[in-house]
């Protein structure tokens, strides 16, 4: 499990920070060191939560939650 200071690359490119994420063990154990110590992730974790404020934009929050699932995420 990783908090918001996680930083994942998406297959689009895009680099986020998702409020949490989790990450399948046999995934994280394929990590280098380096990227295990920096919770830089080169891929979209299995699972993504974002925490949503009242004053989030709706529709950004829906097509931030589609491109994690485009980018592999499995639960977002």
């Amino acid at each position: 499990a990783l908090d918001t200071g996680a930083g994942v690359r998406l297959r689009n490119g895009a680099i986020r920070a998702p409020s949490a994420s989790c990450v399948h063990s046999v995934r994280w154990d394929a990590l280098r060191e380096t990227e295990r110590d920096r919770c830089k992730l080169p891929f979209c974790p299995d699972f993504i939560a974002e925490i949503v404020s009242p004053w989030d934009d709706r529709v950004q929050m829906i097509h931030r939650m589609r491109e994690y699932l485009e980018g592999g995420a499995r639960l977002a």
